[in-house]
């Protein structure tokens, strides 16, 4: 590589040909849009009265207001807690006992198979990141083991 394109590498978000990376399109990050920047701009003001107009709307029956009203009174909820009686998941060892339970839920009806996906990545996310941690502990120990 080029000293020209190593100094363009450096601290950016660059391949090593000097384009930007997949999903960069080379702006800093927390970098507004233009036309979000615009849009403000042009309502800069006027959204009090925006906002009484969608509200006086949305009282008369407007049905396309109330829907825009609604969204901004009461959000769809994206996610919520998942309400289910299972053994507690503190290390890799609990994950078949956890699992179980979960099976358990979704079998009963208590939770929805969508709910139990959701808790079996939790626990292999768990299983995976304990692993992690007793390969380090192993590898530090057969390093010391050596060093003397």
């Amino acid at each position: 590589m080029s000293d020209r394109k190593a100094t363009a590498n450096a601290g950016s978000d660059r391949d090593r040909n000097g384009r930007f990376a997949k999903g960069n399109a080379g702006k800093r990050p927390g970098t507004r849009a233009r036309a979000t920047v615009a849009a403000e701009k042009l309502l800069d003001g006027e959204a009090r009265k925006i906002t009484r107009r969608l509200i006086e709307k949305a009282l008369e029956g407007d049905p396309t207001a109330l829907k825009l009203a609604m969204e901004r009174i009461c959000p769809v909820r994206r996610d919520s807690p998942i309400k289910a009686d299972l053994p507690p998941l503190t290390c890799a060892g609990d994950v078949v006992g956890f699992m179980a339970g979960v099976v358990g839920e979704i079998a009963g009806g208590r939770i929805t198979p969508s709910e139990g996906e959701r808790l079996a990545k939790l626990a292999g996310e768990l299983a995976r990141v304990s692993d992690l941690v007793e390969i380090e502990a192993r590898l530090r120990a057969l390093e010391e083991a050596h060093a003397h």
